[in-house]
């Protein structure tokens, strides 16, 4: 059997059915097992519930590497029977590689931005700009025409239902930084996210997700955490002679992705939006959940964050400038002060971004020195509401409008 022809099995992956739901694509999978193990890949088995955890036994594929990983694979922080669990998805499935480590296959239609911007990420010099905090692509393997697989390392996620993933500042900045560094590394490239959020982040671990007790995060002589932007679905590059002033996407698509971190742009009836500060705001809204409750502690992140959502858009920090702003502020912070417990998280993150007052309790000359006369960010919220016959109408409120959020 030629290994470099896929006509041997016949996998109709444009059947709409088989993206329905889960457990319609397993059946693809069991097809694809022959089609992967010739290109070195040994896909993860699964059993009748549609959990997969390969028990690792003497010579089998699944056992544990025997060297120590390095970048990109993922450092395993808990035992083998955590990390190597999973749970079926629409399109992507875990395998191991000829050297037992761990991958993410994802299926990606040819015809998807997300397929071009992997091919583009993954080239040098991309790969070795220290700025690329997007998750690696091991390579691109080609299905048909109409269908692609991304080989990417398995990393974790974080767990975004909790405010407790932090459990030390340096933590906590070191993600912010990551980040930061990730959304100008791709603006910089014409590429917009356009769904950043906590569930699109992943962290160079094994073992961490939200379904179990989390491991510390807190980094040591023996690993450094490195957090990373996932999930290109939704994402659009644009190419490199497009001017500034013409890469808009329609309005429409503003309610794409993570609907509780984005800003309002297109609240006054604008037919498009720009996306690149639309991901801006939406990485400040994240960034608000993550170091907001250490404001008081280092009050130039108040009128930073204030700079990343702002509802003026001409005013609103761009990727760069967030970045070249958070570095200034870490250059003040010394290892002693990083190495503290951060504040209590939040209790609610979904609308932390917007309740949330940044300058409670600072300085009241700091307060005047930073905020001008427009006051604090105060970003308008949607007050949903239903009548009898089902039908849903809302409405822009201010933020002094004592309204519970939809959340």
């Amino acid at each position: 059997m030629d290994p470099t022809k896929h006509d041997d099995f016949s996998v109709d992956l444009n059947n709409p059915e088989l993206w329905a739901h889960p457990r319609a694509f397993l059946d693809v999978w069991d097809t694809l097992h022959p089609w992967f193990e010739m290109r070195g890949y040994i896909l993860y088995p699964r059993d009748p519930n549609y959990c997969y955890t390969p028990r690792p036994g003497e010579g089998e594929p699944y056992n544990l590497p025997e060297e120590t990983l390095e970048y990109p694979f993922a450092q395993t922080l808990r035992g083998d029977e955590y990390y190597r669990s999973f749970s079926a998805k629409v399109g992507l499935w875990v395998a191991v590689d000829s050297k037992h480590r761990d991958v993410v296959i994802k299926t990606v239609p040819s015809d998807y931005d997300e397929l071009a911007i992997a091919r583009k990420l993954s080239t040098e010099p991309m790969k070795s700009d220290p700025h690329n905090c997007i998750v690696p692509v091991l390579e691109v393997l080609q299905f048909n025409a109409e269908f692609s697989f991304i080989i990417m390392p398995r990393w974790s996620a974080i767990p975004y239902t909790n405010g407790d993933v932090f459990d030390c500042l340096e933590t906590s900045f070191c993600f912010t930084l990551h980040m930061l560094q990730a959304l100008a590394f791709l603006h910089e490239n014409g590429i917009v996210h356009r769904d950043i959020s906590f569930r699109n982040v992943l962290v160079n671990c094994n073992g961490y997700t939200e379904h179990i007790p989390p491991v510390s995060l807190r980094p040591d002589d023996k690993w450094q955490p490195r957090f990373v932007l996932c999930d290109f679905d939704i994402s659009v590059i644009f190419p490199p002679d497009i001017p500034p002033s013409e890469r808009v996407l329609p309005a429409s698509e503003t309610s794409w992705g993570e609907l509780s971190f984005h800003p309002q742009d297109v609240s006054d009836g604008d037919a498009t939006y720009d996306p690149f500060a639309f991901d801006v705001a939406c990485m400040g809204a994240m960034l608000c959940i993550a170091i907001g409750p250490t404001t008081k502690a280092v009050p130039l992140l108040a009128p930073f964050l204030d700079r990343m959502i702002t509802p003026h858009i001409s005013s609103r920090y761009t990727a760069s400038e967030a970045l070249d702003a958070f570095t200034e502020i870490m250059r003040t912070l010394s290892q002693e002060f990083l190495r503290q417990t951060p504040a209590p998280p939040f209790v609610n993150i979904r609308g932390a971004w917007q309740n949330h007052d940044r300058w409670d309790g600072l300085p009241d000359d700091f307060v005047k020195e930073h905020l001008g006369p427009e006051g604090p960010v105060r970003p308008r919220r949607k007050k949903v509401s239903y009548s009898p016959d089902g039908s849903m109408s809302s409405v822009w409120v201010e933020w002094d409008v004592p309204i519970p959020l939809p959340y």
